[in-house]
């Protein structure tokens, strides 16, 4: 995940299915900038799943992931 950020802290990255259900979360340093930050979902049955990520500046992201 790509994200900027005009504030050093603690960033919060969620990852649920198509249901809705939470299958990874993960409390992340992000310092100020640009920070490009790899989530791997290779262990993840394939299907829909959407990446929440709650950056310390209080800007919240949203990815749709599709893995086939």
């Amino acid at each position: 995940m790509r994200a900027t950020t005009s504030t050093e802290g603690w960033a919060y990255l969620e990852v649920m299915d198509s249901n809705g259900k939470k299958v990874y979360n993960e409390k992340i340093g992000f310092p100020e900038g640009t920070v490009i930050y790899p989530v791997s979902l290779t262990a993840y049955p394939k299907g829909v799943y959407t990446a929440r990520l709650e950056l310390p500046d209080g800007q919240v992201q949203f990815n749709k992931i599709v893995l086939q």
